[in-house]
């Protein structure tokens, strides 16, 4: 389905990061590949077909690599036992 854009392309480009990085300050949570992902996301056609499948797929994905990777690599070593707490 064709979405008539609400804003010029440039102003949508402008505002996503710009709303990510407010909601992030204003929250006390900093990501920064989130306004990033923001980006992507408004300025590239092909992502919009997936909708909220965006979110879950590449960002949900890649964070739980990024989990996986932490918790074999510090657990390699015997001192060192990462989570300490679930």
């Amino acid at each position: 389905p064709y979405y008539a854009p609400i804003l010029p392309q440039w102003v949508a480009n402008a505002l996503a990061p710009a709303i990510t990085v407010a909601l992030m300050a204003k929250s006390g949570l900093t990501h920064p590949p989130a306004g990033a992902c923001a980006l992507i996301y408004t300025n590239d056609a092909s992502m919009k077909p997936l909708g909220w499948l965006f979110v879950a797929c590449p960002v949900l994905l890649s964070c739980t690599m990024m989990v996986a990777v932490a918790l074999v690599f510090n657990n390699l070593r015997h001192k060192v036992a990462y989570p300490l707490y679930w």
